[in-house]
């Protein structure tokens, strides 16, 4: 609670302030300063990630507004800035989808029968069914053998999502997809060690990183045959 009317009462003035820059009505940056933190925070999965109205954005704002909307009145602004948002948002989700294979991205390295999936925040009852939808898109799309599941940036999970983790597990065994875990911090690591999943990975598919997971794929690949 504390924590909560300290930051309102930073983020409230601020987001006024903001407001005057961008040459908005003072209501719109109140939305923007609370609608993204409401939801981010159930649809989210980077902890340390924050949301916030910025003096830079606000100063780009007004800078297209005056090149798009010149001298027009408050409503025609509104809709503006809506549109430039949508627009921004719609441009980044094509970034995300459409990036191609480089040497800058090393984690987009592809390996024939090996899925690597990472994700980020904190696996919990909320985010973990989505985690688990989208993990079996991926390997239906994908047809891999192996599904690696980097957790470097998880700092730790909660029973329920273990308790999915646990289940998935089983039912990827069944389908003849092996799930192997890398990069746990060692508060993640203690949790999985009390939990059953631990039981049919133990440590063998366990990795320090997910560099060593892929060395350890390869040799096993190549030594025994595993199938693409």
């Amino acid at each position: 609670m504390v924590a909560g009317i300290t930051a309102a009462a930073v983020v409230i003035p601020k987001a006024l302030a903001y407001a005057t820059i961008a040459g908005l009505p003072v209501e719109i940056e109140l939305y923007t300063a609370f609608i993204p933190m409401v939801i981010y925070a159930i649809l989210g999965t980077s902890r340390p990630l924050s949301f916030s109205t910025t003096s830079t954005i606000a100063i780009l704002v007004v800078a297209q507004l005056a090149v798009v909307a010149p001298g027009r009145g408050p409503n025609e602004l509104i809709v503006a800035a809506i549109t430039l948002a949508l627009l921004v948002g719609a441009f980044l989700l094509l970034a995300v989808v459409f990036r191609p294979l480089s040497t800058e991205h090393p984690e987009d390295e592809t390996f024939p029968g090996l899925l690597i999936v990472r994700t980020e925040g904190m696996m919990t009852f909320a985010s973990a069914p989505r985690i688990k939808d989208r993990l079996w898109a991926l390997i239906e799309e994908a047809n891999s053998r192996v599904l690696l599941f980097d957790l470097s940036a998880v700092p730790n999970i909660e029973y329920t999502a273990l308790k999915l983790m646990s289940d998935f597990e089983e039912k990827a065994r069944e389908t003849g997809m092996t799930l192997w875990l890398a990069a746990l911090n060692p508060k993640a690591l203690n949790v999985v060690k009390r939990s059953p999943v631990f039981t049919p990975l133990g440590y063998e598919r366990m990795f320090f990183n997910v560099e060593e997971a892929v060395e350890v794929y390869l040799k096993a690949k190549k030594g025994s045959g595993i199938s693409d």
